[in-house]
């Protein structure tokens, strides 16, 4: 990572309060709806101070360095800072990710992620169908293949941490994600030096509160893919869940 995200902790909540900012959006280049000029546009409109655009990434991938260009290019004379990022999923149960080497040193900001459930084995690109696994084994390989991103992988951030469990699993059982290995992916992510990011689509509240007692830290994202999604985290929420941690 080339330069400093604005990393959240309480000690940091206290000082400054909850930053205008989203590391987390996505553009044509990938799924999303707006070209990165468009992107740099309505951030600035919007008053935020930082964000980063992470497009998803293949190892088949050939118009890294024409996105990167583009960006740095763009971000030139901005009020908005702009970090140049990648989102890669992991493509096997031991966390490696869907990114070149090449690839990655070519950018700023590497969100790793688990998007699909891959079979308990090393073998490349194959994955479970989530339909068929109960909550508590989906959540098992969750966390498992998150916590092997952190070891294996080494990303800047881990991104939206349960989103695959909250997509494909809580829509059929209505539980939610179980706290206590969540709590495992946390203490993984801090004593690894991953960042977490708490995300305005896919966490839940009390996930701030689990990043608070655990004093880990995290940024914030959208997972923004039209233009009108940048920035929607709920720094309010955010604040008033830190202020329960605060004096403790």
């Amino acid at each position: 990572m080339t330069y400093h995200l604005i990393v959240l902790s309480l000690d940091y909540i206290i000082r400054y309060g909850v930053p205008n900012v989203d590391y987390h959006i996505h553009s044509v280049y990938s799924d999303g709806k707006s070209t990165v000029e468009e992107i740099i546009d309505y951030a600035e409109r919007k008053g935020l101070l930082e964000i980063a655009i992470t497009d998803h990434v293949w190892k088949t991938s050939t118009w890294v360095d024409k996105y990167v260009t583009e960006i740095k290019k763009l971000r030139k004379d901005r009020i908005v800072r702009v970090y140049v990022g990648l989102e890669a999923k992991a493509i096997n149960f031991a966390g490696e990710l869907d990114i070149t080497r090449e690839q990655r040193n070519k950018i700023e900001m590497l969100i790793g992620v688990v998007h699909r459930y891959p079979v308990p084995s090393f073998k490349d690109y194959k994955f479970l169908d989530a339909k068929t696994l109960t909550w508590q084994r989906a959540a098992e390989i969750e966390t498992e293949v998150a916590i092997n991103i952190i070891k294996s992988a080494r990303p800047d951030v881990l991104g939206h941490p349960a989103r695959t469990y909250y997509k494909f699993v809580y829509p059929r059982e209505r539980r939610e994600f179980p706290e206590e290995l969540f709590y495992e992916i946390v203490r993984a992510a801090k004593r690894h030096n991953v960042i977490l990011e708490y995300n305005s689509r896919w966490s839940r509240p009390w996930m701030l509160e689990i990043l608070f007692s655990e004093n880990a830290p995290f940024v914030l994202g959208s997972d923004a893919h039209i233009v009108n999604e940048i920035g929607s985290i709920d720094r309010a929420e955010v604040y008033m869940v830190a202020q329960q941690y605060m004096g403790v």
